[in-house]
């Protein structure tokens, strides 16, 4: 994860712009400079009910994507990828060749890096809900609505209060299927705890 030096810490404010937070928290974990990165690694923890999980995700300029997540409770392992026109997916060594629309659609799921690198431009209605303690940190909460849905699939982003990394995604359960034996949906905590230059 890139992070550049230090930039000056957000003041504390009764009713501090939601908006500005945001905007200095892309900019300390990047900016601009973000774009200039050619190839990046992502590796996560997924904790669940079913077990913990990992996910990999690779991605090298301009076009090649590789998604690697082991299922939760150590049932194997699943790895997905697209270069060009060419995609895959299946257990490592035994991947089949799948439309690459849908390789390319999938494996979005498993970038955090490009989610969170662009919640400025993913994102609107920005509102301060407040401060609240993230692992022992103040962290600002802020209210976010993904571009094109409506308020109540509202996000939360945490936001470090004193030096403005990004500390966790909220992401609320989507609405029910209404079919019938429908499984019944989930959010997702997502927690950032490994910022490095």
């Amino acid at each position: 994860t890139f992070l550049p030096s230090a930039s000056a810490p957000m003041q504390d404010a009764i009713a501090p712009d939601a908006a500005a937070i945001i905007r200095t928290a892309m900019e300390r974990i990047g900016g601009e400079q973000w774009k200039k990165i050619k190839s990046f690694e992502s590796i996560a923890t997924v904790k669940s009910a079913m077990g913990d999980a990992r996910i990999e995700f690779r991605f090298v300029a301009p076009d090649a994507r590789q998604l690697v997540q082991s299922m939760p409770g150590g049932r194997g392992i699943i790895e997905m990828g697209s270069v060009g026109a060419i995609a895959w997916m299946g257990e490592p060594g035994r991947a089949r060749a799948i439309d690459p629309k849908l390789a390319h659609e999938m494996s979005g799921g498993g970038d955090l890096q490009t989610m969170v690198h662009s919640l400025d431009t993913r994102f609107e209605n920005f509102i301060s809900l407040g401060k609240i303690a993230v692992n022992g940190r103040d962290a600002w909460k802020i209210a976010m609505t993904p571009k094109g849905s409506p308020a109540s699939q509202a996000w939360s982003v945490l936001i470090d209060a004193l030096n403005t990394t990004v500390l966790g995604i909220d992401i609320p359960a989507p609405p029910k299927d209404l079919a019938a034996n429908a499984p019944e949906p989930s959010g997702q905590s997502i927690r950032f705890t490994d910022w490095q230059s």
